[in-house]
């Protein structure tokens, strides 16, 4: 009987500790919200929300989407619709997922009609480069890694395949592919924007593309490629300008076809670091008029690291293109109590708006939904 007694004990003590817990994460959410809702500034202009593609796969968790967003305030879905160089629509460039090709119904086509009707934008989420990211090798045999090799980059001082697979954003065929992708896309969907990610190198030591190296060197029999330097300045100033020239041709496009679309991209949260290691060149990208939004992936957990990166772009990026800013905090990795702490620090540094990932966790999550629901609320 001792024994149940102290297992028992236990038992009760950490279901009352979680109660607690719940009740001060409530009064502090409670609090935030009463001390703005006095202030005379508004503290948040527009409110965007990450869906991962996997949950377009039946007309039940398409509806839940768009039913999440509307009862919970978000005015902005960007919605994943190529992850590992698969289309999650209807295409005859980019094959499409084997999942989608079995339903009988357009998930994209349904969603978007319905945001539409609750007046919700739709972003169509692209991730750019990145090609593949699993062991096992892509099912589809159009898929751009059996299709096209010479696209894929490779890793300078290595000769391993590696895992994660992207495309080299400076092989020119690359880019001249993805312009034809995303006319395709813009074409068929009614999107209000489009969302561009992973635009960027797969980390500084890649870019070991042999027709790439060719064309920097404009040596089209390639006998010299190993001239290349890593870590050359203007070999790395190729690589950075390769992903702005894409950039730019997007923009043409949008302005020649499509001039109501919204074009954000999703960016690494360190200025300096976007631009020397990845090659992602932001906010040239912002002030130079080739983006509308720029979407800062500050997924980080930890607090001081958070801050010290909106306080380099609060520094480096002039004022009047703030407001073109939307600061992307993370769910799956802190507490309701640390989102909301960031949130106040995002407020107090003059940005207003803001990106949640993700959808898919939170759908999952149903106190941590309200929470920030509570928090977000005008």
């Amino acid at each position: 009987m001792g024994q149940k007694n102290r297992i028992s004990g236990i038992v009760n003590y950490k279901t009352t500790v979680l109660r607690v817990a719940r009740l001060a994460t409530f009064f502090i959410i409670t609090l935030f919200s009463f001390s703005y809702s006095q202030s005379s500034t508004p503290w948040i202009t527009d409110l965007g929300l990450w869906v991962v593609r996997d949950a377009l796969t039946t007309s039940s968790s398409v509806d839940n989407i768009v039913q999440f967003a509307v009862e919970n305030n978000y005015s902005q879905l960007f919605l994943q619709i190529r992850g590992r160089g698969d289309a999650y629509y209807s295409s005859k460039i980019v094959p499409v997922n084997s999942t989608i090709r079995k339903l009988k119904f357009d998930p994209l086509s349904r969603l978007i009609s319905q945001a539409h009707d609750a007046g919700i934008n739709v972003h169509g989420w692209i991730n750019v480069y990145m090609l593949w990211s699993s062991p096992e090798l892509p099912s589809e045999e159009n898929h751009l890694i059996y299709q096209q090799p010479d696209w894929i980059d490779g890793q300078f001082g290595s000769n391993k395949k590696n895992r994660i697979q992207f495309l080299a954003p400076h092989n020119p065929n690359v880019n001249r592919y993805l312009i034809r992708m995303f006319d395709e896309i813009l074409k068929q969907y009614d999107f209000d924007g489009l969302h561009l990610d992973y635009i960027r190198f797969q980390d500084k030591d890649f870019g070991k593309n042999n027709q790439a190296m060719a064309t920097f060197l404009e040596n089209k029999t390639r006998d010299n490629i190993q001239n290349v330097l890593p870590g050359d300045e203007k070999w790395e100033a190729f690589k950075r300008n390769s992903i702005t020239l894409l950039i730019s041709e997007i923009k043409s496009l949008r302005d020649e076809k499509y001039p109501e679309l919204i074009l954000s991209a999703a960016v690494k949260p360190n200025l300096n670091e976007a631009k020397d290691r990845f090659g992602q060149d932001w906010s040239k990208w912002l002030i130079d008029g080739l983006i509308d939004w720029a979407i800062v992936m500050n997924y980080l957990p930890d607090f001081q690291m958070f801050a010290d990166n909106l306080d380099r772009i609060r520094k480096i990026i002039p004022y009047e293109f703030h407001s073109k800013i939307f600061v992307g905090i993370a769910t799956y990795n802190q507490s309701p109590t640390d989102f909301f702490t960031k949130v106040m620090y995002t407020s107090s540094s003059n940005f207003f708006n803001y990106s949640v990932f993700s959808y898919n966790y939170l759908a999952n999550q149903i106190a941590y939904s309200d929470s920030i629901t509570q928090i977000f609320s005008k």
